[in-house]
């Protein structure tokens, strides 16, 4: 089984913020931009997993957690990112049921990055640092999101 950790830059907290009525009764003295916030939050976590599910159904093992007063440079950002320190990291884990979906020759992940490549996200919400594009790119100076692989046989 394909196992894939991701590592991003942008905020992708799962706060289960879907239906307005339903938050304010959980939260009711939340105003409409904290409402807003959070809505967005879920929004990118919501885009991550269909993202995920393009090709395969994932098995979502951990849902994201930061990682807060980190050093971009060990988790194969873009130079772009260099010399940041004290920076927010969202991380998350999946598994697919078989091996391979995503491989092309060398790169276990070659097909997912693809997937990943230019899509839109919602900054602005507590990301540590100004992500420019609001796009999430895949390699390169402004690689923004990295995967991890792991295969369990």
């Amino acid at each position: 089984m394909d196992k894939f950790t991701i590592h991003t830059l942008f905020d992708i907290t799962a706060t289960n913020t879907v239906n307005q009525l339903d938050y304010r009764k959980k939260f009711p003295k939340f105003t409409q931009s904290q409402w807003e916030f959070s809505r967005n939050q879920q929004r990118n976590w919501e885009a991550i997993i269909q993202l995920l599910g393009l090709r395969s159904q994932p098995t979502i093992l951990s849902k994201p957690i930061i990682l807060t007063n980190k050093n971009p440079a060990d988790y194969k950002f873009g130079h772009n990112y260099a010399g940041f320190t004290n920076v927010n990291i969202w991380c998350t884990t999946v598994q697919y049921d078989y091996n391979d979906l995503f491989r092309v020759d060398d790169d276990p992940a070659y097909l997912i990055k693809q997937d990943f490549e230019e899509v839109p996200l919602i900054t602005k919400l507590h990301e540590s640092l100004t992500i420019e594009p609001a796009r999430l790119i895949t390699s390169g100076p402004a690689q923004n999101v990295h995967f991890t692989h792991e295969t369990d046989k």
